[in-house]
């Protein structure tokens, strides 16, 4: 998938031993350096943090201080006080969570599509279409995934 153009980016925290999802948009880091540095350099990208619940404490300040617009949190988070940002916890399993990161890519993959859209750029337009295709395609994949088990 293509979505180096696209105004936002996955960045998941100690989860996932390999990469679970296609595209660009998804960023893997194993240390708080990593995500400090991931965080930074993709500043100019919408941020969604995904981690597991018992990181929170230990990602709280980078959190605090840096702009994320949604945290995904696998797990229960008990002592969770992230003021002005949009959190989802999902407590069942990590199909579940890639399900709901995938819907949230689409979400924001449509956005960008419909912004190309108005501003008259059809061409990027249409390569946002293509990429909400493989995201559905990806979604397909894990429900398979769900129903062979």
């Amino acid at each position: 998938m293509n979505m180096n153009n696209v105004a936002f980016r996955f960045i998941f925290y100690r989860l996932f031993s390999e990469s679970p999802l296609d595209g660009s948009s998804f960023l893997y880091s194993f240390d708080i350096d990593q995500f400090k540095s991931l965080v930074q350099n993709n500043k100019q990208h919408q941020i969604i943090l995904v981690c597991k619940a018992e990181h929170v404490p230990e990602l709280y300040n980078i959190l605090i201080e840096h702009y994320i617009n949604e945290i995904f949190i696998l797990g229960v988070c008990t002592e969770l006080d992230i003021k002005g940002k949009k959190v989802t916890t999902i407590n069942t399993n990590e199909q579940d969570l890639k399900f709901h990161i995938l819907c949230t890519a689409m979400r924001y993959t449509h956005e960008e599509q419909m912004i190309q859209r108005q501003q008259g750029d059809h061409g990027l337009a249409n390569l946002f279409a293509t990429d909400i295709l493989k995201l559905l395609d990806q979604i397909e994949a894990l429900s398979e995934t769900d129903i062979k088990k």
